[in-house]
């Protein structure tokens, strides 16, 4: 049975949590909605370039590394240990405490989920399983988690685990405290721990920046964590958050842009940026140096007008593609709800001729009449 992921419970399309509620997800002293952004100085640079400026100029990364690298700090000899044994030892130096948003989503921007590339300038940057093995270390082969029939309810140990969390949302924050809380502990509700917020901050999280469970069900109690293939879990959530994600909307990315960050600015390089290559990309790379390469990267693409063009066109592209399904959906209910009105007919036979397709339900219409 194929994996499927559960939907976000709601569609928030703005980039601001209300002091009062989320709809569902109810702002209360016991279970506060708390959002973790990267970027708190979301200044415009002073720099024309129109491809990374954004008519809503505040973007909200929901999956940010910033609680990982807290809860790397509190870690103890024996949980390091036991990081070790689940096979994310190479995270243990991991540094990145934070992505700036206008890099972040030019890259996310850059990313052809069709060809799992990132256009860089210098070329595509490949996105695939070695990608994401080569930069972070986790396992890479082993038990895919699609080929997993998803329990319904979960497994013993791992609902006692979730039992010793309250809330229904679980936060990054909360994971960090409980663990750094729990002195040198290495058990299996520790190495749960570790493991959601590791996926919560880098890999996903829900819209609102709490953490993703539905991977639970797909784990038993005496799964061996190190041998499952969290590679490709990455590449599924990567391709799956660009599809879902409104690039020219408030529409927080939720997907791993760490992930996508890192790989572009480890295969891209920039004038006026001095990078360590002694050191991998998650030990060289913080916010501080982000901030300075996202400055540079800017007059980069300033400098690169026909980069800026091809940038240009493929948004308008984009664009199109979206308005094109927008539109067939508004003609389908108007051709259900009135059939017979000419008006519609022609608007339907117009996008026919502009597209060289029928609205589906036009297709539909007439196969049923033959």
């Amino acid at each position: 049975m194929p994996l499927t992921f559960r939907k976000n419970p709601i569609g928030r399309k703005s980039d601001r949590i209300a002091s009062k509620s989320l709809s569902r997800f109810t702002n209360t002293s016991n279970s506060p909605v708390q959002i973790d952004s990267d970027d708190d100085t979301n200044r415009e640079l002073e720099c024309p370039v129109a491809v990374i400026k954004r008519k809503n100029k505040r973007k909200v990364n929901r999956c940010t590394p910033k609680q990982f690298c807290k809860g790397l700090q509190s870690l103890k000899p024996k949980q390091k240990e036991a990081v070790q044994e689940m096979g994310f030892g190479k995270l243990l130096s991991f540094k990145v405490n934070g992505i700036p948003q206008k890099i972040g989503h030019y890259i996310v921007d850059r990313l052809d989920v069709t060809s799992m590339e990132i256009l860089g300038r210098e070329g595509p940057i490949k996105v695939n399983e070695e990608a994401v093995f080569g930069l972070l270390g986790v396992p890479n082969g082993g038990i895919d988690l699609k080929n997993v029939n998803p329990t319904k309810n979960l497994c013993k140990k791992i609902q006692e685990w979730r039992n010793l969390y309250t809330n229904d949302y679980i936060s990054p924050s909360e994971l960090v405290k409980r663990f750094s809380e729990a002195g040198d502990d290495d058990s299996f509700n520790f190495k749960l721990d570790f493991l959601m917020l590791f996926l919560s901050t880098i890999v996903e999280c829900h819209a609102h920046g709490k953490c993703k469970l539905d991977v639970l069900n797909y784990l038993a109690d005496n799964t061996d964590i190190s041998k499952v293939n969290w590679c490709s879990y990455i590449i599924d959530c990567i391709e799956k958050c660009k599809s879902g994600w409104l690039p020219n909307t408030k529409s927080p990315f939720k997907g791993p842009l760490a992930v996508l960050t890192l790989l572009y600015v480890d295969n891209v390089k920039c004038k006026g940026m001095n990078v360590d290559h002694t050191k991998a990309p998650i030990e060289f790379w913080n916010m501080e140096k982000l901030k300075q390469r996202e400055a540079l990267e800017l007059v980069e693409i300033s400098e690169s007008g026909d980069l800026g063009n091809m940038i240009d066109l493929d948004r308008m592209l984009d664009q199109t593609i979206c308005n094109k399904k927008r539109f067939e959906r508004a003609i389908v209910k108007k051709i259900e709800k009135e059939p017979k009105n000419h008006m519609v007919r022609l608007m339907a036979e117009k996008y026919e001729r502009i597209f060289n397709e029928k609205p589906c339900v036009v297709q539909l219409k007439e196969k049923e009449h033959y």
